[in-house]
């Protein structure tokens, strides 16, 4: 009877797998947007980063240590970045 039941949960598993498949090739295929039950989370605001002068870091410009040289402002990755640029400039 265990034998059965285990049988009959493994089926249901790879029926309800193979219809997802489906659905996200469909839904793919025709553009159509996911549910909003089946995201994956809460969607992220895409932020422009630069890179860091000295080492060449990609750095979120609201994470980034400033600097303000000759009326242009850098943005760098590390205060240890930002001094290095310091003494060269």
């Amino acid at each position: 009877m265990l034998r059965f039941a285990l049988l009959g949960l493994l089926f249901l598993v790879i029926a309800r797998t193979f219809w997802r498949l489906v659905d996200g090739v469909v839904r793919g295929v025709t553009g159509e947007p996911e549910p909003r039950g089946r995201s994956a989370g809460p969607r992220a605001t895409a932020v422009k980063m630069s890179p860091c002068p000295v080492c060449g870091t990609y750095v979120v410009p609201a994470s980034g240590v400033r600097a303000e040289v000759r009326g242009q402002t850098y943005l760098f990755c590390s205060a240890a970045c930002c001094s290095t640029f310091m003494s060269r400039a």
